[in-house]
């Protein structure tokens, strides 16, 4: 067997809410966050 690393889409897209983030109103942060189709499971590996 061979391991392998695989990663996962929601893993790659979180840096973005770096840049998406700033100069949104608190109102606006879960339409945003939800933008990026999290997966909580995927990121807590």
């Amino acid at each position: 067997l061979v391991r392998a690393r695989i990663r996962t889409p929601t893993l790659a897209n979180v840096p973005a809410l770096v840049k998406m983030l700033p100069g949104a109103q608190l109102a606006d942060v879960p339409v945003v966050v939800l933008s990026i189709d999290p997966c909580i499971s995927c990121t807590e590996r």
